[in-house]
């Protein structure tokens, strides 16, 4: 199908939620590290309370999208589904997932503050060098990378949970790779577009064998800031 309705203003909405957050949380994590700082000085109560902002933020974010795109998904298919179940499914799946995500990213985030803490004292750096790297983490470059990935991986987690539900159905589908302008010089996504998905059966998400490096890709997004689709037909 076509490309996600509404794409830029939901990437810019949750790169918006993060930043925010991010921002906020930074400045909080500084006033703890003290000066000279000491990263002893941040509780584990920080980070727990980071991982809850940050999950309360992405939830209803994630949610949304995935609606949004089953929503216009089967309005392109001549057969329907039960639209209580793929709203539950939508909830659990963006309650899990976005819980999983923002673990990892937190847990990147303190390595980086913790690398950046030793990196002062060992280079004999200053208070605004420690900000600065530190600020990386927390900065609109990582937010935007962030959203633009997590509203690809909502959509196509909805179109996948659509076709689930009407392969039991009986009722199976093609998943096909759609590059978006912006990947058509990507190694990994350019070789991908147009090619159907391997052996795809309803029961597992679809799969693609690459072209160039035979390895097997997932559905979208392929990699950090991708932006690729799938598209849908029903076999002749």
């Amino acid at each position: 199908m076509a490309d996600i309705v509404n794409r830029d203003a939901l990437e810019a909405e949750l790169a918006k939620r993060f930043s925010k957050l991010s921002a906020r949380h930074r400045r909080e994590l500084l006033s703890l590290l003290g000066n000279p700082p000491n990263y002893g000085n941040v509780p584990q109560s920080f980070w727990q309370q980071v991982i809850k902002d940050l999950n309360g933020a992405f939830v209803p974010m994630l949610t949304d999208v995935y609606m949004q795109q089953a929503e216009v998904f089967l309005s392109t298919l001549p057969i329907g589904v039960d639209w209580g179940l793929i709203n539950e499914k939508a909830i659990i799946w963006a309650q899990s997932y976005s819980y999983e995500l923002i673990k990892g990213i937190t847990d990147t985030t303190q390595k980086v503050v913790r690398d950046s803490v030793s990196s002062f004292f060992e280079q004999s750096m200053t208070i605004g060098d420690l900000e600065k790297m530190i600020g990386n983490a927390f900065g609109p470059v990582r937010s935007e990378m962030i959203a633009i990935t997590e509203v690809t991986r909502a959509a196509s987690e909805a179109e996948v949970s659509i076709g689930e539900e009407l392969a039991g159905e009986g009722v199976m589908m093609d998943a096909i790779w759609n590059t978006k302008n912006d990947e058509l010089v990507c190694p990994i996504c350019n070789p991908l577009n147009g090619k159907k998905a391997s052996g795809y059966t309803g029961k597992r998400t679809p799969y693609w064998i690459h072209p160039s490096s035979g390895n097997e890709i997932g559905k979208p997004p392929a990699h950090p800031r991708c932006r690729c689709s799938m598209g849908w037909e029903i076999p002749k």
